[in-house]
């Protein structure tokens, strides 16, 4: 591990101890009797959030969609969702597999091909549009390359904040 890419140790670990983190809560939930449970799949944050399951899968999927094209790797197919109106305990049943999926796709990416990944053009879709970011196409990334420092030990905390801190504000 300590010779692994930094944007793989960067990446990977956190997003499986943030799938773990986010079984325990399903298991908290499936443990809640029937009307709460109920309750607590369709609760939302604020009235334009998605509802907590939404929740559950966007971030399962997410951790799929930030790690394999870091890697080079075509994003797997997303699980099979329940359609709407579906039984909440349907629901319930399958969020744990939205995140068992994650899981392997992560585990299956091999720290090797995230080296270079800080040269790779990232293309994505966000919303209705379509997203490419690379290094090489000059974008300014300075916390995402501070991060890589840290991970390579590169720098301490205390130089990558006075770092980050004295960059001059720029018009955005």
């Amino acid at each position: 591990m300590a010779d692994d890419p930094p944007l793989y140790t960067a990446c990977v670990p956190p997003l499986l101890r943030h799938l773990a983190a986010l079984e325990r809560v399903l298991a908290a939930v499936a443990a809640l009797p029937t009307p709460a449970r109920d309750a607590v799949l369709q609760a939302r944050l604020a009235p334009d959030m998605l509802p907590f399951a939404a929740q559950v899968r966007t971030a399962a999927r997410f951790a799929v969609r930030a790690a394999c094209p870091l890697a080079g790797q075509p994003l797997p197919p997303p699980p099979a969702e329940p359609g709407p109106g579906a039984p909440p305990q349907v629901v319930l049943d399958g969020l744990q597999p939205a995140v068992d999926a994650a899981r392997a796709a992560l585990q299956a990416l091999p720290p090797a091909a995230f080296a270079g990944a800080d040269q790779r053009i990232v293309e994505d879709r966000a919303g209705q549009a379509t997203v490419r970011l690379a290094a090489e196409r000059g974008l300014d990334m300075p916390v995402a390359a501070m991060v890589a420092r840290l991970v390579a030990q590169e720098v301490s905390v205390s130089e990558a904040i006075r770092h980050l801190m004295s960059r001059p504000l720029k018009q955005e």
